[in-house]
């Protein structure tokens, strides 16, 4: 029984890690959402790849090679094919629903 009380206790201290996640580049869940994103005034379409989110933050990756990591309370990264880019440079407008990052 103590066993069985361990492991429920460790789950529950484990659940708010996992990430809920979903990956259009990777499985087979349907069209990725579409969204018009500009860098420093340089617009192109593209897809959402992935994203991801939990109590700790979230993740969201594009298929032009954009990634957002924003990171609770209120840190968020963004880069594009390894080079950093400031937040404030990005625009991001959405084509189909839940396709832009969120910033904190």
């Amino acid at each position: 029984m103590t066993r069985i009380g361990v492991g429920l206790l460790a789950l529950m201290w484990a659940a708010p890690a996992w990430a809920g996640c979903s990956n259009w580049a990777e499985d087979d869940i349907g069209p990725a959402p579409r969204a018009n994103v500009c860098v420093a005034g340089a617009c192109q379409e593209t897809t959402l790849d992935y994203n991801c989110g939990n109590a700790f933050g979230a993740q969201w990756g594009y298929k032009n090679g954009l990634t957002i990591d924003v990171k609770v309370p209120d840190t968020i990264m963004a880069s594009r094919e390894g080079k950093k880019i400031a937040v404030s440079r990005i625009k991001c407008t959405e084509i189909d629903e839940g396709a832009c990052f969120i910033r904190p």
